[in-house]
C-alpha cells in the first residue's frame, strides 16, 4: 500500500472553525438536545476481612446522575448458603457461619434509577476459616494390676474433622501396643516386682499442623500371689483390686481402718463382722496387728466353748447370720495358727456340719426339711457350702466335707434356684418382702461368687440382672423410700437405704455383676442414693463390703437407667410401673400372690401409688398379725373364714393369675385373677368364689381406675359354718359381703358437692377419691387407731395406723362390681381433677356390646375412654360403643379387649 502526503492550508482551518462557531450560535428559539443520565456500579467491596462466625458487610458504590432515587436489590448467586439482610440497601449484611475451609461466595447487585435504568454487577468474596486446634480428653491417671489388659481411648475433637494422631511410650517397661478404634491403643501391662509407672503420650495433629498433646500415666501394681487357695472370698484377684482402688481413692480404706483401730482393745458387739474387717485389712496392708486381732476375736467368739466352740451353733437365727464369719474367718487365719489349733477348729466344724446335715434331713432326701423359711434355706445353702470347703481340705474330715458340699449344692440348686429363683420368686423380687429379702438374697450372691472362685461354677447372669432391676424399680422416684411389701418390724413409711439391707445387698451385687449395662444401672442408682445420703459409716459390715466390692472410680458408657419403666416379677406377681426415671415420677405397684413362705402377706390384688416420692395410697406395714391380713392392704375383702382375706387360714386352693398387662407412654393396664387364692382348701375346704378379678387402668401420671368384679356362690358355706358366728348350717344359703379397701395417709373428707367423693390432703399430695359404680354403695371411713387399738406395737406400729375407706354394694348381691377412681397431684400443682367422669354401660346406651363396662375421664392433657371386660375369661371382639358427648378424639383403651 502507498501513503501519500496531504498538504492543508492555514486558510482551511480558519474556515472550518468559523463554520463550527456559526452552528453553535444558532437561533435561541431552537430546542436543545436531551440530557443523558448515567448509572454505573463502580465497585462492590467488603468492610474488613471475612472471617468465619463473624458479621460481614458488603457495600456498593454507584455513580448516578440522580443518586436520590436508586433502588438496590442484593442476592446470592453461588457458594454456601448465607442469610442476607438489608438486601434493598446500599450495604448488605450477613453472618458468616462456621466453616472448615475457605469458601467462595458470589453476590449480585442490581440497581435501578427513577428512569428505570438498571445496572447489574456480580462480585465474588472469599470467606476465611479460622483453624481450631484439636483437643484431647482422656483419663490421665489409671491404676491396674500387672498382666492386665488395658485400653486407652481418647476423645479427640477437631472442628475441621481432619486430624491424625500418634502414640508414643515415654517411660517404663516397653510394652507392645496395638491400635484400636477411635485413636486408642491396647496393651498388656508387664509383670512387675514393685509399683511401676508407664507413661504414654498422644499427639493429635490437624491439617494445618496445629497439635494437642496429652500424657497418660498407667500405674502398674505387682500381683499379690501369696494368698493360699483355701482362703474363701479374699482371693488374690479381689485383694489386688482392692489395692488398686485404694491408690485411686483411699476414703473407703480410711473409713474401715479408723473403725477397726478403735476396737483393737475393746470387744465389739458384732464380732463376726469385725473379724472380716480385720482379716481384709491384714491381707491389704500386711500389718500383723490386724491379723492378731482377727485371731483373738475368732477364738473368743466361735472357738471357746469345749467341743462345740460356739454355743449358738445350733440356733437357727444365730447360725444363719453369724456362722459364715466363723467359717470364712478360719480360712483367713488358718495359715497363721498352729496345727493343733487347726485340728481343734476343724473338730468343732465337724460337730456343726453333722448337726445341720441332720437338721435338713439330708440323708432322707430332705423329707422333713421345711422350705417355707426362705431366709433360713438360702443361708444354709451358703453355710453348708462354706463348711464343705473347709472340711473337704481337712486331712481328717474330707468325706464329711464332700458330703457338706453335696448338701450345700442340693439346697442351692433344688430349693434356692429351682424353687425360689425360677419359680415362686422368679423375676428378682423375693417373697419375704422389701425388709427381709435383701439380706436373704445376699446369701446366694456370695455363694455364687465363692463357687465360681473354688470350682469355676457359673450361674445364669439373669439372676443378678433381675435382682438389680427389682432393686431399682422398687425404689421411690426421689429415693425417699421403697415399695413396702411383706413383714417389717419397726415399720416406717419412708426410709433411707441405710436403714435396711438394700445398701449391703447393692455392694454384694457389685461383686457379682459382670454385664456392663447392669453395672452401669446399679451404680447410677447407688450414686444417686449417695448424693442424698452419703456413705454409711456406722456398720463395719458395709465398710468390709464397700472396700471389697465397690469401685468409686468405675467408668462406664452404658445407659444409666433401665430401658423399661415397667418391671414384672412373675414369681410374686409384682408389677412395677413408673412414668419416667426422673425424681418427679409416679410409681404404681401391683401385687397378686398367695401365701407360700414366711413373711408373706395376704395382699392378693393390692396396689400402692407414690407420686414424686410421696405416698398417695400407702398400705399398712407391719409384722404378722393384722399387718399380714388383707384389710391392711388396698385390695378386696370377701366374707370368709379369715376376716375376708385372701389365702384364708393360710390354705388357698390355687395360684393367682396375671391375665393381661399393657403399657405405653399414656397408660398401664392390668387384669388379674385371684379366685383360687380366695377359695379355701383343707378339711373345711370351700369353693365359695366363682370370680375374683381386679382390673387397673393407670392413666399417667395421676389417675388410677380400679374395676373389681366378684361373684360368690351362696350355697357354698362350709367355711362359715365352722369359722363364723352366723349360725349357719348345712343346706342353708348365705350371700357374702364384698368390700374394696382403700388406704390413705390422713382422714378422707366427704366432698359436699360431689356424690360418693372424698378429698384427702396430707400436706404433700391432694387426692380426689370417687366411687362411680355401683350407683348405690356403702362407704365407711375407718379410723385405724380405733380399729387396732391394743395391737402389739411390732405388729402394727402407731405410725402405721391411719385411715381407710371400705366400699361395698348396698344391695344384697352375689355379683359385685365396684369401680373407684383416684386422682392426685402435689399440693403445689394447679391441676383440675375431672369431677364428673362418665360411666359407660349397656343400661345408659353408651355400651352396645355384652360383657363390657367403661369409664370416660379427662386428664389434664387428654381425654380417655377405658373399657373393662366383665367376664375376663371370655373373648371380647369388635366392641361397639358410643363416644360420650365431649369425648371426640379421646384415646380409647380396652383391657384385654379387641377394639373396632
Amino acid at each position: 500500500m502507498n501513503f501519500y502526503p496531504i498538504k492543508v492550508s492555514t486558510k482551511f482551518f480558519y474556515l472550518l472553525a468559523f463554520l463550527i462557531f456559526i452552528q453553535s450560535c444558532g437561533d435561541s428559539s431552537t430546542d436543545s438536545a436531551p440530557e443523558v443520565h448515567r448509572l454505573v456500579i463502580t465497585s462492590i467491596e467488603s468492610q474488613g476481612s471475612l472471617y468465619e462466625e463473624s458479621d460481614a458487610s458488603i457495600t456498593s458504590y454507584v455513580s448516578a446522575s440522580n443518586s436520590q432515587s436508586i433502588v438496590y436489590q442484593w442476592e446470592q448467586i453461588s457458594g454456601i448458603p448465607l442469610t442476607l439482610t438489608n438486601t434493598t440497601q446500599k450495604t448488605v449484611n450477613f453472618t458468616i457461619p462456621n466453616i472448615t475451609a475457605n469458601e467462595e461466595v458470589t453476590l449480585q447487585l442490581t440497581v435501578k434509577d427513577a428512569d428505570n435504568n438498571t445496572q447489574t454487577k456480580q462480585e465474588s468474596f472469599t470467606l476465611l476459616y479460622i483453624n481450631t486446634s484439636p483437643t484431647i480428653e482422656i483419663e490421665n491417671n489409671i491404676t491396674v494390676n500387672e498382666n492386665s489388659e488395658v485400653t486407652l481411648t481418647p476423645s479427640i475433637q477437631d472442628e475441621e474433622s481432619d486430624v491424625t494422631s500418634h502414640w508414643q511410650q515415654i517411660s517404663g517397661t516397653t510394652v507392645e501396643v496395638t491400635p484400636t478404634q477411635n485413636f486408642g491403643i491396647a496393651f498388656t501391662t508387664p509383670k512387675v516386682s514393685d509399683i511401676e509407672q508407664l507413661i504414654f503420650e498422644i499427639t493429635a495433629i490437624d491439617k494445618d499442623d496445629e497439635s494437642a498433646i496429652e500424657t497418660v500415666t498407667v500405674t502398674v501394681l505387682p500381683y499379690t500371689t501369696g494368698i493360699p487357695n483355701h482362703v474363701l472370698l479374699l482371693t488374690n484377684d479381689r485383694i489386688n483390686q482392692v489395692k488398686r482402688k485404694i491408690l485411686e481413692d483411699d476414703s473407703a480404706w480410711k473409713d474401715l481402718t479408723n473403725r477397726l483401730n478403735s476396737y483393737l482393745v475393746k470387744t465389739p458387739a458384732n464380732t463376726g463382722e469385725f473379724i472380716g474387717g480385720y482379716s481384709l485389712a491384714y491381707y491389704v496392708s500386711g500389718e500383723v496387728k490386724y491379723l492378731d486381732r482377727a485371731i483373738d476375736l475368732l477364738e473368743q467368739t466361735y472357738f471357746s466353748e469345749p467341743d462345740i466352740g460356739w454355743k449358738y451353733y445350733n440356733n437357727r437365727n444365730a447360725f444363719r447370720s453369724g456362722s459364715r464369719w466363723a467359717i470364712m474367718g478360719y480360712t483367713w487365719i488358718k495359715s497363721y495358727i498352729a496345727e493343733d489349733k487347726q485340728t481343734k477348729i476343724e473338730n468343732i466344724f465337724s460337730v456343726w456340719g453333722e448337726y445341720w446335715l441332720d437338721y435338713i434331713d439330708f440323708n432322707n432326701d430332705f423329707n422333713d426339711f421345711r422350705v417355707g423359711d426362705s431366709d433360713e434355706v438360702t443361708s444354709l445353702a451358703e453355710n453348708l457350702t462354706l463348711l464343705g470347703y473347709v472340711l473337704s481340705e481337712s486331712s481328717q474330715y474330707t468325706n464329711l466335707g464332700q458330703e457338706l458340699l453335696s448338701a450345700g449344692d442340693s439346697v442351692l440348686n433344688r430349693f434356692v434356684i429351682d424353687y425360689y429363683m425360677k419359680d415362686i420368686m422368679a423375676g428378682g423380687s423375693w417373697a419375704e418382702g422389701s425388709d427381709y429379702s435383701p439380706a436373704t438374697q445376699a446369701h446366694w450372691v456370695r455363694i455364687f461368687m465363692i463357687n465360681k472362685d473354688k470350682r469355676n461354677i457359673s450361674y445364669p447372669t439373669s439372676f443378678a440382672h433381675n435382682a438389680v432391676q427389682s432393686l431399682i424399680h422398687q425404689t421411690l422416684a426421689n429415693y425417699s423410700g421403697v415399695y413396702k411389701y411383706g413383714d417389717e418390724e419397726r415399720a416406717t413409711d419412708y426410709e433411707p437405704v441405710f436403714d435396711d439391707n438394700r445398701y449391703q445387698f447393692a455392694f454384694e451385687l457389685m461383686g457379682l455383676l459382670e454385664n456392663k449395662k447392669d453395672i452401669a444401672v446399679l451404680y447410677q442408682w447407688f450414686n444417686d442414693v449417695l448424693a442424698n445420703e452419703g456413705y454409711k459409716t456406722s456398720s463395719i459390715t458395709t465398710h468390709f463390703q464397700r472396700l471389697l466390692h465397690h469401685d468409686p472410680m468405675i467408668k462406664n458408657n452404658e445407659p444409666a437407667f433401665p430401658e423399661d419403666t415397667l418391671n414384672i416379677s412373675p414369681g410374686v406377681g409384682l408389677i412395677s410401673s413408673r412414668t419416667n426415671w426422673t425424681e418427679t415420677a409416679t410409681n404404681l405397684y401391683f401385687i397378686n400372690r398367695k401365701l407360700r413362705v414366711d413373711h408373706e402377706h395376704r395382699d392378693a390384688l393390692s396396689f400402692d401409688i407414690s407420686y414424686k416420692g410421696n405416698w398417695v395410697t400407702k398400705e399398712v406395714t407391719g409384722y404378722d398379725g393384722p399387718a399380714g391380713s388383707s384389710i391392711t392392704h388396698n385390695t378386696i375383702l370377701i366374707e370368709n373364714a379369715d376376716n375376708g382375706s385372701s389365702s384364708p387360714t393360710r390354705r388357698p386352693v390355687g395360684e393367682p393369675l396375671t391375665q393381661y398387662v399393657f403399657d405405653d407412654q399414656h397408660i398401664t393396664l392390668i387384669s388379674a385373677d385371684a379366685t383360687d387364692t380366695y377359695n379355701m382348701s383343707g378339711y373345711y375346704a370351700t369353693d365359695y368364689a366363682e370370680l375374683v378379678n381386679r382390673q387397673l387402668a393407670f392413666i399417667k401420671p395421676n389417675i388410677v381406675i380400679s374395676y373389681d368384679h366378684v361373684i360368690t356362690k351362696p350355697d357354698q358355706i362350709k367355711d362359715l359354718i365352722k369359722y363364723s358366728d352366723l349360725g349357719l348350717t348345712q343346706g342353708m344359703s348365705h350371700t357374702r359381703w364384698v368390700k374394696t379397701i382403700q388406704h390413705f395417709q390422713v382422714k378422707p373428707e366427704k366432698d359436699t358437692l360431689l356424690n360418693k367423693s372424698y378429698l384427702i390432703n396430707d400436706g404433700k399430695n391432694k387426692v380426689l377419691f370417687q366411687n362411680i359404680w355401683p350407683l348405690d354403695t356403702n362407704i365407711e371411713i375407718i379410723d385405724e387407731r380405733v380399729l387396732w387399738d391394743g395391737i402389739a406395737d411390732y405388729q402394727v406400729q402407731d405410725n402405721q395406723k391411719k385411715w381407710h375407706l371400705a366400699i361395698s354394694d348396698k344391695s344384697d348381691t352375689s355379683n359385685s362390681e365396684i369401680i373407684n377412681i383416684i386422682q392426685f397431684a402435689s399440693k403445689e400443682e394447679d391441676i383440675e381433677f375431672d369431677q364428673n367422669p362418665i360411666m359407660m354401660t349397656t343400661e345408659n346406651g353408651l355400651i352396645k356390646s355384652n360383657n363390657v363396662i367403661g369409664v370416660a375421664i379427662s386428664s389434664a392433657s387428654q381425654k380417655f375412654i377405658i373399657l373393662f371386660k366383665q367376664s375376663p375369661d371370655k373373648n371380647v371382639e369388635n366392641v361397639e360403643y358410643t363416644v360420650p358427648s365431649g369425648y371426640d378424639g379421646a384415646l380409647v383403651y380396652g383391657i384385654d379387649i379387641e377394639l373396632k
